[in-house]
Order: structure tokens, then C-alpha cells, then sequence
């Protein structure tokens, strides 16, 4: 197997490309783990809290 050496401005490329995608998926996981713990909050509080107001 030949090593394939890269051009610098491709590895500067291809390394921000990475990075950007990895912060999007962190911040995405992030809102998807929100979203959760909100879902399951509303979904264990009883309904009679909401109906008093």
C-alpha cells in the first residue's frame, strides 16, 4: 500500500470540512438530548397541573 502524501492546502481543506461536520453533529446531538429531556418531562408531569391554570 503506497502513502498518498497531501497537498497542504487539501489537508487544510479536508481537516476544516471534518472539524465543521463534527461540530455540527455535537451540536445537533445536543439539541436531539434537549429535546429529549424536555419530551420526558412533559410526558411524567401530571396532566392536572396544566388543567388548574
Amino acid at each position: 500500500m503506497a502513502f498518498y502524501v497531501f497537498p497542504l492546502s487539501e489537508f487544510w481543506r479536508i481537516s476544516t470540512s471534518l472539524g465543521l461536520t463534527c461540530l455540527f453533529a455535537l451540536i445537533f446531538a445536543w439539541l436531539v438530548g434537549r429535546l429529549q429531556q424536555e419530551m420526558t418531562e412533559l410526558a411524567t408531569t401530571p396532566v392536572t397541573l396544566y388543567s388548574q391554570a
